[in-house]
């Protein structure tokens, strides 16, 4: 019999535990999938059933089961993978929420942002609370150290990605005319683009992909580039028309928010770099 508290990478597993918790969610290729949390005397381990045929019978939380499987990670790592995911999922949701408000305002849109907030805020301590745990309990070196280092950096710049998504909100919230000119600007072309950099600067994190975290970096620069068109065209519409002076340069507020959002992304990719390569280009340590 083998013990959870046993268990190390690559090992096979063929044991019964406890089902302490089952939930169901969904892909982003639309498939459902069940995650677990198992427990025997030793302690608990996160599982994961990917495909749901027929060899998989019914069962409830609290039900004892038998696992057949592969461990993928060990005391804590996979974990980790899975809740940076769902960070970075809260921060494209809240960009991308801000890019519509930019163009609709809506009274719940602005709602659900400052609900997202809380939530990242939980994540990001949640986070932090598991990093500390490992780095307490095991004690990592070399290649693991950087990782958790390395997440527990990144986490602080999502926090900050969901802070100025909130900005952009309150923006939005007291102007009246910011939908009216957004058309005459990038600004909605800024959003889109910074969404895409936080997207694959954490895809690039858990997948330890290199190539996409310099992809990111690289990216910035055209979130840069847009920006300063962004504070030409608002100047062309001050020229044209002094009274949209106000709503102008709530704007270029807006713009910035978005450009910072870049920054924070780019950052998350360097943090990325350096769990790999162990080089930190984004300044001293």
């Amino acid at each position: 019999m083998r013990y959870i508290s046993e268990l190390h990478e690559g090992d096979m597993v063929s044991e019964v535990f406890l089902c302490k918790t089952k939930t169901s969610g969904t892909s982003k290729f639309g498939k459902t999938y069940y995650s677990l949390s198992l427990q025997d005397k030793t302690g608990m381990i996160d599982g994961k059933v990917w495909e749901l045929n027929n060899a998989i019978g019914h069962f409830e939380a609290m039900d004892y089961i038998m696992v057949k499987g592969k461990v993928t990670n060990f005391q804590g790592n996979n974990q980790l993978n899975i809740e940076m995911i769902e960070m970075g999922a809260l921060c494209e949701d809240m960009i991308h929420l801000a890019g519509k408000l930019v163009d609709i305002k809506s009274k719940e849109m602005i709602l659900r942002i400052n609900d997202l907030e809380e939530e990242i805020n939980q994540k990001e301590r949640d986070i932090e609370r598991r990093c500390m745990k490992l780095l307490l309990q095991q004690q990592p070196v070399a290649g693991d150290l950087r990782v958790i280092s390395a997440a527990l950096k990144m986490v602080s710049d999502m926090e900050r990605i969901g802070d100025q998504a909130v900005d952009i909100a309150g923006i939005v919230k007291k102007s009246d005319v910011v939908t009216v000119m957004n058309n005459h600007t990038h600004v909605l072309m800024m959003a889109a683009s910074t969404i895409a950099m936080v997207t694959k600067a954490v895809d690039s994190f858990v997948k330890k992909d290199l190539d996409a975290a310099n992809e990111v970096i690289k990216a910035d620069d055209e979130v840069d580039a847009l920006f300063s068109k962004v504070k030409k065209e608002v100047i062309s519409l001050i020229h044209e028309d002094p009274e949209k002076g106000e709503a102008c340069v709530a704007i270029v507020m807006i713009a910035k928010y978005f450009e910072r959002i870049g920054d924070h992304a780019s950052n998350i990719a360097e943090w990325v770099e350096f769990s790999i390569t162990g080089e930190y280009k984004g300044g001293s340590l």
